[in-house]
């Protein structure tokens, strides 16, 4: 099944974001507001020296902050965006280092590599599951949660049957990438 899998994985990863790019805005972004805190702080120490006209300074002490405001809240959804997107890189790299180091398939599934791998596992009746794999694409829960139905008309990467070979349980499942 992982061999299978494994062309998927490095697509995928491959399509990861570009870490250094998303620091470089941040960068920009963080920059431009200490530039819009310096100019509303400028222009305090202005009305403190040489008062100006009260609605005037108003005015344009409103549209320093209104500007930087926008900017506070464009950096807070940048950083969640390139939180997100790190995370996913850590956890692709981390795909990429476990494939490379068992070249000659996975004998022993750990709790780690279900963690890497696996993102959800929907049962569909009691004796089907699928296996929703990792992919560059982040689910919030209510998200996944109405777009089930879609994510099980995809088609499997693999598919199988689990007999186990003590107790009488068959499972089938089914191996996705939403």
């Amino acid at each position: 099944m992982i061999f299978v899998l494994k062309a998927s994985l490095f697509r995928i990863t491959n399509n990861a974001i570009s870490v250094g790019a998303a620091e470089d805005a941040l960068i920009e972004k963080r920059e431009l507001i200490i530039e819009i805190e310096n100019e509303f702080k400028s222009l305090i120490d202005l009305h403190l020296k040489t008062p100006i006209a009260q609605d005037v300074f108003n005015k344009k002490l409103s549209e320093v902050n209104d500007r930087l405001i926008v900017y506070k809240n464009e950096l807070k959804k940048m950083e969640d965006s390139f939180i997100k997107g790190h995370e996913a890189k850590e956890r692709l790299d981390f795909i990429k280092k476990i494939l490379k180091e068992n070249k000659d398939g996975i004998k022993v599934i750990t709790n780690n590599l279900i963690k890497a791998f696996i993102q959800k596992i929907i049962s569909v009746i009691s004796d089907e599951i699928v296996f929703c794999m990792m992919s560059n694409r982040a689910y919030t829960d209510k998200t996944f949660s109405e777009n089930i139905d879609k994510f099980l008309s995809h088609p499997p990467i693999t598919e199988g049957t689990f007999d186990d070979p003590i107790y009488p349980i068959k499972i089938t499942f089914k191996v996705i990438i939403p």
